[in-house]
Formats: C-alpha cells, structure tokens, sequence
C-alpha cells in the first residue's frame, strides 16, 4: 500500500480513518479545514488588491512626473497584456482623484 511507503500518506489515511469513525469530529475538522481555505483566499485577495493599487499609483506617478503614456508606464512595471485592460480602466476611473490629463 502507498501509505506504508509514505509517512504524511500514513499519517493522513489515520487520521481519515479517525474522523471517519467520529461524525462530529469530521463536521469540526471541515469547518476548521474550510475556514483556513477562507483565511487564505482572503489574504491572497488583499494581497493581490495591494499589488494593483501600487502599479496604480506607479502608473499615475510616471505619466505626471515622466510623461509617459499610460502604455509607456505598464510596459516599464512589465504589466501582462492580459492586465492592461483591467489597468486601462482603473486610471479613467481615477481620473478624479489624480491629474491624469494624458490618459485618452
């Protein structure tokens, strides 16, 4: 069997076995298991927001200190074409909120 040759797989098949015999057990190993998913997709989320809002404000900043074209200044972050767009709207958006004249 697999989980003879492997410790974590031995390991795991025991517990499975464990919880399996303990319905509630198992009901409070999911909960707990489906809330540490949550925490990490969360975190992940914000992460990801925080990376977008500093390209943001770096994008911003290069077209009003540089002169620089919006595409000018996500090809030097190395912004995906696939983000671009995503990008593109955030700074007309912004238009507001930061001197973005050069931007249409």
């Amino acid at each position: 069997m697999i989980a003879e040759k492997n410790s974590v797989i031995n390991e795991a098949v025991i517990k499975l076995e464990v919880l399996s015999k303990d319905e509630q057990a198992r009901l409070r190993y999911e909960s707990l298991e489906k809330k540490r998913r949550d925490d990490i997709a969360r975190e992940e989320y914000v992460e990801e927001r925080g990376v977008k809002r500093t390209n943001l404000n770096a994008i911003i900043k290069m077209m009003n200190n540089l002169s620089l074209t919006v595409e000018q200044a996500m090809n030097v972050l190395e912004i995906s074409n696939d983000e671009k767009p995503e990008y593109e709207e955030l700074i007309k958006e912004s238009k507001g909120v930061y001197n973005t004249s050069d931007t249409d």
